[in-house]
């Protein structure tokens, strides 16, 4: 005896159809692996172009770095070598004796004394430098909008 199931099911739909829908859906998902397919290619080609690009990127000098001799100098301590790496030409600071400037302090108010830790820490995003003259220190800044911005008289 036939099964009415089977027969129904063999009836339900036209073969050429099915074949239409299973090949259009078909194409429409090879198409969608094919952009993602080149788009991840895409994505991976622009982290390498961005990763090259800052790493070949030298905005900043390379920091110093000090190298203890072991070795005593005639006054008996230890010499340190240091090795520099020259400043950019917008870093630069030239400057030139000037006569007739006066530095006043105002005795009224009462400053309480830093160390140079605690100077370098409260311009620690901002290039700066304490420069021994004499018997005293200078602090300055290595950017000259820097210098006007902090360092005007007001």
């Amino acid at each position: 005896m036939k099964s009415p199931l089977l027969d129904d099911i063999l009836a339900e739909g036209d073969y050429e159809q099915f074949r239409e829908r299973l090949a259009s859906r078909l194409a429409v998902e090879t198409r969608r692996k094919r952009h993602v397919k080149w788009g991840m290619r895409l994505a991976f080609a622009a982290s390498v172009a961005l990763a090259g690009f800052l790493a070949l990127r030298r905005d900043t000098p390379e920091p110093f770095a000090s190298v203890p001799i072991s070795a005593p100098t005639a006054t008996g301590g230890v010499t340190t070598m240091l090795l520099t790496v020259p400043l950019p030409d917008h870093c630069v600071l030239i400057t030139a004796p000037a006569s007739g400037i006066e530095f006043a302090t105002d005795a009224t108010r009462n400053f309480q004394p830093i160390n140079d830790k605690e100077l370098f820490a409260m311009f620690h995003d901002r290039p700066t430098a304490l420069v021994a003259v004499r018997n005293s220190k200078r602090f300055l800044f290595l950017d000259p909008a820097d210098s006007r911005a902090f360092m005007s008289s007001n």
